[in-house]
């Protein structure tokens, strides 16, 4: 894979079949994931250019008949002087379908308010509900991804679309991609 916004793969070595290690291309910054927590206040530019990177990137991947499957803050690489980039192609499968996975929406939502959606959710007896207790709440319909207060319009709108039920309502990685280029970012 060769694209902008995929990390590039540089090698591989291993001492035996189980401790393989694979070489890729070096990101100063890091992962969103610990850039968001330390940069509290980000702002909605770089953001924005952040999920163009890795609308861009999909597009790339749908391209070439992969769907990545992972996507969230720590597989989105960071640097100075490179765009965002996206990796860990882990659990990358052969792209069967062209609807978008909830995914996008949230890490848009992780852009928004800084915090992994549903991280920590308790259940009415204050336990620390497990991931698939949320999914199941998530696919009951009985929770969704809510953009926070201060999330800009466009960005909100952007949001409840990729976070739809019915994958046929998401924006394809295309339509995603288009519609980061059409905003304003000057008045986000």
């Amino acid at each position: 894979l060769q694209h902008p916004n995929v990390v590039r793969f540089i090698g591989a070595c291993w001492h035996s079949l189980d401790a393989v290690h694979l070489v890729v291309e070096y990101m100063n910054l890091g992962d969103l994931k610990d850039h968001l927590d330390i940069h509290v206040a980000m702002p909605w530019s770089r953001k924005v250019q952040c999920a163009h990177d890795v609308a861009a990137a999909l597009v790339y991947l749908h391209d070439q008949n992969i769907i990545h499957r992972d996507l969230k803050s720590r597989n989105v690489l960071l640097d100075t002087h490179k765009p965002s980039k996206l990796s860990d192609f882990g659990i990358s499968r052969e792209l069967v379908s062209r609807t978008m996975s909830h995914e996008v929406g949230m890490l848009l939502s992780e852009l928004d308010t800084h915090k992994v959606p549903f991280d920590g959710m308790t259940t009415e007896f204050g336990d620390v509900m497990v991931p698939m207790a949320v999914v199941m709440k998530i696919m009951q319909g009985q929770i969704k991804v809510a953009p926070s207060p201060s999330c800009p319009p466009p960005i909100a709108l952007l949001l409840n679309h990729c976070t739809q039920f019915d994958p046929m309502l998401r924006p394809t990685a295309v339509e995603l991609l288009h519609r980061l280029q059409q905003l304003d970012v000057a008045r986000l």
